[in-house]
Formats: C-alpha cells, sequence, structure tokens
C-alpha cells in the first residue's frame, strides 16, 4: 500500500512541474508575440 502512496505522490510532483513548464512556455509567448511587437517600437 505504502508504493501506491509514493506513486502517487511521484505522479502529483511530475503534474506540478509540468504545469509550471506549461505556465512560463505561456508567459514567454505571450511576451515574445504579444509585448514583443510594443516594446521594439518604443525603442525605435
Amino acid at each position: 500500500m505504502q508504493e501506491i502512496d509514493e506513486d502517487e505522490d511521484e505522479d502529483e510532483d511530475a503534474l506540478s512541474e509540468l504545469e509550471e513548464f506549461v505556465r512560463v512556455a505561456v508567459l514567454l509567448l505571450h511576451g515574445d508575440c504579444v509585448l514583443g511587437p510594443r516594446h521594439r517600437r518604443s525603442l525605435n
């Protein structure tokens, strides 16, 4: 029974890491696609 609990903990940790990766990827893409052109215009 303890092995099942450890597997579930590992799965939850893996899901948390995946969620964080996706969150950061979305923020970076948003910054490049939406905010990037505005920033470039203000520098020129």
